[in-house]
């Protein structure tokens, strides 16, 4: 009986855990450099993971309550000796494989759960995105084909204020991102795609390819 209540303690303690939302934001600018910062918090911002950039360079910290810590600063790397790159000459049998190896990914049952798996995980996040900016290629005609592709993604959680370039290369973006997403919906709509009838054959089949080798093996 004991063991039961303990169990069912336990349990319960990783509902409750899950259940708590992670909420998350970040800022980030794209431009000749790339700059930003964001954070991922739990529990109300109980434990919180910040990371930034400036200059090209990582800043990481990670908060638990009152308490705050950050990876300690290495010291002076050697400069790494340029490594002589070996030309390879194209490989069409490794080429064959891996279409090979892509192929079971292909199939329309399977494509279908995985694009609703990716859209209710989309609604799940409560992902509020904005984009602005100026964008330019060079090319008037793949700009265009940029600019017709950004008025086709029309969403009430997207506000997208992009000016395409058709003068010259462009990039100056600065974006702004935040949601939250509850770990056990996470988990059980991931869970569902898993044991959905086109994605089960499919690693099924694995597991009974490795199980037969090793039977071979032995």
């Amino acid at each position: 009986m004991t063991v039961l209540l303990i169990l069912f303690v336990i349990i319960l303690a990783l509902l409750i855990i899950l259940a708590l939302p992670v909420t998350f934001w970040g800022r980030v600018r794209l431009n000749e450099k790339l700059a930003g910062e964001g954070e991922l918090a739990w529990a109300g911002g109980l434990v919180a993971a910040r990371l930034g950039m400036l200059d090209n360079k990582p800043a990481f910290s990670l908060r638990v309550g009152r308490w705050t810590g950050r990876p300690p600063r290495s010291g002076r790397k050697k400069p790494a000796r340029p490594k002589q790159e070996k030309k390879r000459k194209p490989d069409q049998t490794r080429n064959a494989f891996r279409i090979k190896r892509l192929a079971p990914f292909l199939d329309g049952p399977l494509l279908k759960r995985a694009f609703a798996y990716l859209r209710r995980i989309w609604r799940s996040l409560d992902l509020k995105l904005r984009l602005e900016g100026e964008y330019g290629t060079g090319d008037p005609a793949l700009t265009g084909y940029l600019t017709s592709l950004v008025s086709a993604l029309h969403d009430s959680r997207l506000e997208l204020h992009l000016r395409p370039n058709f003068a010259e290369t462009a990039l100056d973006l600065r974006g702004e991102v935040g949601g939250r997403l509850v770990p056990v919906r996470f988990l059980w709509l991931t869970g569902g795609f898993l044991l959905a009838a086109p994605v089960r054959r499919l690693w099924w089949s694995r597991i009974i390819k490795r199980k037969t080798k090793v039977r071979e093996v032995f």
